[in-house]
């Protein structure tokens, strides 16, 4: 039952909710499905027809782009303008700059798309940043949202993308090589991880195996949800009230401040669970250092949310970097200030609440699509540690989410339909 990923809106193929049949009282669970990245072969080893095109090196990793000049001029290739092929480099290494290549990469396309007639192709190159049978680096989940922003540039502008060309976290002699070979080889894969000398590809695989059994939860330990007082946060947190918990922190930017929230809150607290709401900015390192610190004197944290972020519904050509920043920043810095404070903590559970966009790419949304790049990889990273730690990739929520009318139509189109939020939360129990 594996299959690729929708990457077209003409691919109109239905991904969503497998119901029972009448009459019986299972419940009515959605469908769950993971990246798979499957090999393809050797990697290509061709380079002779460089030497047809023009080429323009983005060098974001200083060493590589050197080493790929110093191939292009062997093969009687050079830098010319006007380019026929843009390789972009991202070179992040930390979660502060995490969010760099993608704010020049968008540069980048607005310059081209301003420009008539310009239409190179754009071939980004990351490192690491995809789980494809190597080990999460923090170099790696620093370039997700690189990786993540470029599937949106294939959906927006097929015309100006080349691939996704993600090289081994650990650099290589022959990296300059196996990169421009991939560029020149031709196929349909958009995009591509090369790991010792061999090409992977992505496929949706859909999980066969039983829902697990939802964990119980203590009733002596706290439970802190992100983005606590947003319509998701609240029902996970009655959800994992009604299972059971009986400290709840609630963390918002604002506090409570709507009566959909006070009554939100008296719901939870309904069902035995004391609540408490904390405004802080979970992308504040000072602030949720106190956060951590004051919860530490009661109830042990056992589990954290995170549904922190901020929605986005804009195009490449006319995204601005502040509402870039604004959209990365809860997610990427967030995560990783959620990460280093909790680390060294026994915690139950690690759970970043992350989207299909970052999946396969969602048009209008290139950076949401980025931030949660990071959540997928920051949960990787955290396994590889040895932490616990899962993202999930939600589809649009029936109530609440971040999903606008808008995109819920180009959603509904190609098959995937909003999620009832009591299946919702029964798949994250």
């Amino acid at each position: 039952s594996r299959v690729g990923l929708p990457l077209y809106p003409f691919q109109r193929q239905r991904y969503w909710v497998d119901t029972v049949e009448r009459g019986t009282s299972a419940p009515v669970m959605p469908s769950r499905y993971q990246t798979i990245w499957t090999s393809l072969g050797p990697a290509a080893t061709n380079l002779e027809s460089c030497r047809a095109r023009q080429w323009a090196i983005v060098p974001g990793d200083p060493e590589l782009a050197a080493g790929l000049r110093d191939l292009l001029a062997e093969h009687g290739a050079a830098p010319a303008a006007p380019p026929t092929d843009i390789v972009f480099i991202g070179g992040a290494s930390s979660a502060d700059d995490a969010g760099e290549g993608c704010a020049a990469l968008l540069a980048l396309i607005q310059e081209l798309v301003g420009t008539p007639g310009a239409a190179p192709r754009i071939w980004v190159v990351t490192r690491g940043a995809i789980p494809a049978t190597t080990k999460m680096t923090l170099v790696g989940a620093s370039q997700a949202p690189l990786a993540a922003m470029a599937r949106v540039l294939g959906l927006e502008h097929p015309e100006l993308f080349g691939r996704l060309i993600d090289l081994d976290s650990t650099s290589r002699t022959t990296d300059a090589a196996v990169l421009l070979g991939e560029i020149l080889h031709e196929d349909a894969e958009d995009q591509i991880a090369l790991r010792d000398d061999q090409r992977y590809a992505p496929r949706l695989d859909r999980v066969t195996e039983p829902w697990p059994e939802a964990e119980p939860l203590r009733g002596d330990a706290t439970y802190l949800i992100t983005g606590g007082l947003g319509r998701i946060g609240l029902q996970v947190a009655r959800d994992l009230a009604v299972r059971g918990a009986k400290h709840l922190c609630l963390l918002g930017r604002s506090g409570v401040t709507t009566s959909d929230q006070q009554a939100g809150v008296a719901t939870i607290e309904a069902h035995g669970a004391t609540v408490r709401v904390v405004a802080a900015d979970v992308a504040d390192q000072a602030a949720m250092t106190a956060v951590i610190g004051d919860l530490a004197g009661g109830p042990p944290l056992a589990g954290v949310v995170h549904a922190a972020g901020l929605p986005g519904y804009t195009d490449l050509a006319h995204l601005d970097p502040t509402e870039l920043a604004s959209v990365l920043r809860p997610k990427i810095q967030g995560g990783w200030i959620l990460h280093e404070l909790v680390r060294e903590l026994p915690l139950d559970f690690f759970v970043c609440f992350s989207s299909i966009a970052s999946a396969w790419g969602s048009r209008g949304q290139a950076h949401y699509a980025a931030a949660n790049g990071f959540l997928d990889a920051l949960a990787h990273l955290r396994r590889a540690a040895g932490l616990r730690s899962v993202t999930i990739n939600w589809g649009p929520w029936v109530e609440g989410g971040m999903t606008s009318p808008e995109a819920a139509t180009l959603l509904s189109r190609v098959g995937i339909r909003p999620l009832p939020t009591h299946q919702a939360t029964a798949a994250f129990a």
